[in-house]
Formats: structure tokens, C-alpha cells, sequence
């Protein structure tokens, strides 16, 4: 009889061993196999074989939010929570506290539990590289990102793997930042410029923007040849994008139900959302490479279950 009462408290054990942390979770999470799993998740959605609602939110103390999104194939649903205080920062803790749990679809068991944030800058870092591999003309050889957050790493991180040809200007709020972050993350393998100008290299045929700011950081014309890409505001009333920039685009999303409440760049620009093409569309015919293509990413929980997929692979 006491055994049979004994026996619930292996289950949190059993949920424990297969709790990863952020660097355990990152070991997971080759780039080269994140690539391939997001370019077929990105497939099956687009068949409707993956089942991904939009995400909901609900409001915390403190100007708090909490977040759900959740994704289900055929092989396994995953459900992750995301919590957003912004007075964490007078805590000394993080701004955000997010994961990603991982089920079995025809069980219900849970088998993963991932750490949040490393997921969503792995698998938003690889989405870029996968926008790149279909929506520039040619292989890039020189690109510039703007803005030099956790993002920014994640992304040469991904790209040292994916573009190692690739060499990157670094554009900040300042000289002084762009060069600090050149001169501390030029151990990651892509050679690192500082941009001490205004004006965008010719040279450039990649551009992604990732910064919180709620104006335009980009706001140079859209030109065929130059992939530009936004990924770092998701609020209906921010852009990183100038709205005649965007205007002038061939625009492509990834995830397309999400983005018309989210999509910021593409709703101050009041863009015409039937010629608003998915990643998946691209997936399966080219685009207009004659015409300017802005790739727009707010992510979506089928990019996780896509990460989910090769950690589960990688832990076998």
C-alpha cells in the first residue's frame, strides 16, 4: 500500500531528467538540422498537415503579459508560454521567462521540456537563413544587420554555420556600440564591420533589421536585388520599415494568419494583404525576382514544434 502511494512522485523525476536548460537546449538545436526541419514544417503547414492557431495573451501586473502558443502535427503538439514583466529590470531578472513543453500527439505524454528563449532565437535565426536561401536571386555575399541584441548573435551564430561566405555590417544606435559589438563577437567565425554611415552599402544585398524601436530604423528604397528583411518588432503599431519602403516590396511573410494583428510593418504601410504571399507559397513557386522582396517574420508555434523535432532527434 505505501508503495502504491510512493509511486506519483516518480513522475516529476521522470519530467526533471528530461528538462533541458538554455545551453542544453542549444546543444540540441544544430543549425543544419533546423534549417531542414523548418523548410518541411514550413511544407506541412502549408498543406495543412500542422494544426497552429493564433497566439493569445492575456495582461499581468505590473504591465505584464503571458503568452500562448501552441502547435500540433501528427507525431507531437508543443505549447509554449512566454511572460513578459518590464519591470524585471529594477529585479535584476530577466525580462522574459518562457518554455517550450513538448507532447507526445497520440498519448498526451509530455517527453520535452525545451528552454523558451533559446528556441526563439535559434529557430528566428534559421527562418532568416531559410528566407535568404529562397528569396535572394543569388547566393548573398555581404549583408548588414541592424541592431545588436540577443537576436543579432543568435543570427551570425546561425549564419557562421549556414552563409560562413557571407561578411556582415554591424549597424547600432551608436559608432561606438557597432564597433563594441564587432570587436566582442568577432570570435562567432563572419567577418564583422562596424557601419559609421547613414547610407547602406551598395554592396549589400541583405538587410535585416531586429530592434525593438517603434519607428523606422530602415527607411532607404526598396531596391530588386537587396532581400530586405524585419524581424524584431511584433506590435501592430511599430515598424522597423519605412512604409514607402515596404510599399514598394514584394512582400512575403512567414506566418500569415498571425501577422495581420502583428505584422506592424505591414499594417502601418496599410499594404493590400491579398498579395501578401506565405513562406510556404515561396517554398513551392519563386518569387518576382525582378521586383524589391521584403521577407517579414512574427513566428509563430509551428517554427517551434520544427525545433521541438530536432531536439527530440538530437536526444535520441
Amino acid at each position: 500500500m505505501s508503495l502504491k502511494v510512493c509511486l506519483p512522485w516518480k513522475k516529476p523525476r521522470k519530467i526533471e531528467k528530461i528538462t533541458r536548460n538554455a545551453k542544453e537546449t542549444a546543444h540540441l538545436l544544430g543549425h543544419l538540422a533546423l534549417f531542414n526541419s523548418l523548410e518541411k514544417v514550413c511544407r506541412e503547414y502549408g498543406e495543412g498537415k500542422i494544426s497552429c492557431p493564433p497566439r493569445t495573451y492575456i495582461s499581468l501586473p505590473e504591465h505584464g503579459h503571458l503568452f500562448s502558443m501552441v502547435a500540433s502535427a501528427h507525431d507531437i503538439t508543443v505549447h509554449k508560454l512566454i511572460l513578459v514583466n518590464p519591470n524585471n529590470r529594477k529585479r535584476d531578472l530577466p525580462l522574459v521567462h518562457s518554455e517550450v513543453r513538448v507532447y507526445d500527439s497520440k498519448s498526451g505524454e509530455s517527453i520535452l521540456l525545451l528552454d523558451g528563449p533559446t528556441v526563439t532565437e535559434r529557430r528566428t535565426a534559421v527562418l532568416s537563413a531559410v528566407g535568404m536561401r529562397h528569396l535572394c536571386s543569388a547566393p548573398p555575399s555581404e549583408g548588414m544587420l541592424i541592431g545588436t541584441g540577443k537576436l543579432a548573435i543568435s543570427h551570425l551564430q546561425a549564419f557562421n554555420i549556414l552563409f560562413p561566405n557571407v561578411s556582415f555590417w554591424i549597424k547600432a544606435t551608436s559608432e561606438a556600440k557597432a564597433k563594441e559589438f564587432c570587436r566582442k563577437h568577432s570570435s562567432i567565425g563572419v567577418e564583422l564591420r562596424p557601419c559609421t554611415s547613414n547610407v547602406v552599402p551598395e554592396s549589400v544585398d541583405v538587410v535585416i533589421t531586429m530592434t525593438s524601436s517603434t519607428n523606422p530604423v530602415y527607411s532607404e528604397p526598396a531596391i530588386a536585388g537587396r532581400l530586405l528583411i524585419g524581424v524584431g518588432t511584433c506590435n501592430p503599431n511599430a515598424s522597423e520599415i519605412f512604409a514607402d519602403t515596404v510599399r514598394s516590396s514584394q512582400v512575403v511573410i512567414d506566418e500569415k494568419t498571425g501577422g495581420i494583428n502583428e505584422a506592424g510593418d505591414l499594417l502601418q504601410a496599410n499594404i493590400d494583404w491579398s498579395e501578401v504571399h506565405s513562406l510556404s507559397d515561396i517554398l513551392t513557386s519563386q518569387p518576382d525576382f525582378s521586383r524589391p522582396i521584403f521577407f517579414k517574420t512574427v513566428g509563430c508555434a509551428a517554427w517551434d514544434l520544427a525545433a521541438a523535432r530536432v531536439a527530440i532527434d538530437t536526444a535520441r
